[in-house]
């Protein structure tokens, strides 16, 4: 058995086995070229997006998607003002939800950012009435929903919390 090449021939083929390529045109040539070096420029950059962890170089992707911290951090909380004067504290189970169906409701009324949706006051009634439902005792004479701000951040100094409260009779 000999190391020589052994020449291949394809059905069909009528060329020779040693022929060559016909010559590609200068347009063909420089349109591979210059997808190409485009693949290459892109890849370079996705690699040193990748190595340095910078989110925002659009468009070129950093790869960490979700890494960016928070600037604000905010809390919600929930009292009821009960007929007989008492302050309670409204709780997720007061309504047979849990904490995420009770932020969801409560992000319909306060986005995340502070901003007042639509009917914020007519919302928290209807909280404030099924609160009354469950507790027919004691019933809720007003609801009152504040929504607390932190600015935080790297680097920041700590600042006062915004506060904002919304009640409904």
């Amino acid at each position: 058995m000999s190391l020589q090449r052994s020449p291949v021939l394809r059905p069909g083929s009528s060329a020779s086995p040693t022929a060559r390529r016909p010559p590609t045109s200068r347009w063909r040539s420089s349109v591979i070229f210059a997808v190409s070096l485009a693949t290459v420029v892109w890849l370079v950059a996705q690699l040193a997006a990748g190595l340095l962890m910078v989110v925002s170089t659009w468009p070129v992707a950093g790869f960490p998607m979700f890494s960016e911290t928070r600037s604000t951090v905010f809390e919600r909380r929930l009292a009821v003002r009960t007929r007989s004067g008492n302050e309670v504290a409204v709780r997720p189970a007061d309504f047979g939800l849990d904490e995420l169906q009770l932020l969801n409701y409560q992000r319909a009324i306060v986005h995340d950012a502070g901003m007042v949706r639509h009917e914020p006051a007519e919302r928290l009634g209807m909280l404030a009435a099924v609160w009354s439902q469950a507790h027919p005792e004691d019933p809720a004479v007003s609801m009152t929903m504040t929504h607390v701000e932190y600015r935080e951040g790297p680097g920041s100094r700590p600042s006062s919390p915004k506060v904002f409260r919304w009640t409904a009779p």
